[in-house]
């Protein structure tokens, strides 16, 4: 019999929601949360088909960390089945959002920060679902360790430019605080996996 998933919601998730939904004036930090419980849905979605429910979800002010059992385990192959299928959720609520944006304009907004999140997420930068994504495929093809190096190269190569041109747009006036922070958080992961 499985023990039931335990949540854990943080404070600093709660103030961040807050302080991000009260100062927005955009609306998008409305649509970006839901876009990411959709997104966190889809990963859930797929685990409980996969008969592998998580034991913990952990919410904290840099999104949702689902915690497996450990003992639970999983070919490579449901894996990458785990790791795309949140931005797949994104991408199918993007389409029905799209659909409806025919009727309310401003659904477009939405249909954009579903596609953004997608996009971003499948970045080959783990633990980012395309950098999962990826891990996953490689370990079927060279053992793990090997698949770990070549993750590391492939992040470097994919999240370095990404950033600076991020910097750098923000510096010359361009003022997207989102692609700033992404880019931070992703430059974060890329020391983290260095080391």
């Amino acid at each position: 019999m499985h023990k039931r998933t335990r949540w854990q919601f943080s404070l600093a998730a709660a103030v961040w929601i807050t302080f991000w939904l009260y100062y927005d004036r955009s609306g998008d930090a409305a649509y970006s949360i839901c876009a990411a419980a959709f997104h966190e849905c889809g990963h859930l979605l797929a685990l409980g088909l996969l008969h592998a429910a998580p034991e913990r979800i952990c919410i904290g002010a840099f999104g949702m960390r689902i915690e497996r059992a450990q003992t639970t385990r999983l070919s490579f192959a449901a894996e990458q089945i785990v790791a795309v299928a949140g931005p797949a959720a994104n991408l199918v609520l993007a389409a029905v959002l799209g659909i409806l944006s025919r009727y309310r304009m401003r659904l477009r907004r939405a249909v954009r920060v579903n596609l953004l999140l997608a996009a971003f997420n499948m970045l080959p930068i783990r633990p980012l679902d395309g950098g999962e994504f990826l891990y996953a495929l490689l370990c079927t093809r060279m053992l793990p360790a090997d698949a770990r190096k070549w993750c590391k190269r492939t992040a470097a190569v994919a999240g370095i430019p990404s950033a600076a041109m991020a910097v750098w747009n923000f510096v010359h006036g361009r003022q997207n605080y989102s692609l700033l922070v992404s880019s931070l958080y992703v430059t974060s992961l890329l020391l983290a996996n260095s080391m």
